[in-house]
């Protein structure tokens, strides 16, 4: 047997396992949008992050996922792993299919008359701290990573969130870094998300 045909071998023995953390997850559903097998959907986001239900905020249908590591590469919460070989690696960044970091600009105002009284899914969704209710919801722009979790999870729909722009050290050209810009910019909103917990063209 070749030097190429072991490598083969050993290439398929690897074990990967993908790991998810509920307790850093806030909803923002990022990976939803980009997992390429739509093997992501969303709970109810507000209700499982304040722990009214016990679900977490994302549920998986392990028959469709692929470890392909998309959502671990792109879940600024850092709530997804994945495990090679009992080593913590990310083959999509390793290999230049996705930047290791990115971040985003936007657009994001609030309907304040339509705030339910004594709601506070908003700012209780926002790992950031840039949303603060005092009188009314007050966000802070210098806090805010435009991740959508607040407009998501908002029960009344009066938080509308656009990401204009995607921003990262450098930007690789591929399939995927293509398919997400075309997933994640664009206004955020829950009705914007079929059943599935896809956002619809």
């Amino acid at each position: 047997m070749t030097e190429e045909e072991l490598k083969s071998i050993e290439m398929w023995q690897e074990r990967v396992q993908l790991l998810y953390d509920g307790e850093k997850c806030n909803g923002c559903a990022l990976c939803v949008q980009a997992c390429p097998k739509e093997a992501l959907e969303l709970n109810p986001i507000g209700a499982s992050v304040k722990e009214d239900i016990s679900e977490p905020p994302l549920k998986f249908d392990k028959d469709k996922c692929v470890l392909c590591g998309v959502c671990a590469a792109i879940c600024i919460k850092k709530a997804f792993k994945t495990i090679i070989n009992g080593e913590e690696r990310l083959l999509i960044v390793e290999n230049e299919g996705l930047p290791k970091e990115m971040e985003f600009e936007g657009k994001i105002s609030v309907e304040q008359e339509k705030c339910p009284k004594l709601c506070d899914v908003c700012e209780v969704l926002c790992r950031e701290d840039a949303i603060k209710i005092t009188k009314e919801v007050e966000i802070d722009l210098d806090k805010c990573t435009y991740c959508g979790a607040c407009a998501l999870g908002c029960p009344s729909s009066a938080i509308t969130l656009k990401r204009t722009k995607i921003v990262c050290k450098k930007d690789p050209e591929t399939r995927i870094m293509k398919r997400l810009r075309e997933k994640f910019l664009g206004e955020i909103k829950l009705e914007n998300f079929d059943k599935d917990g896809e956002k619809e063209e």
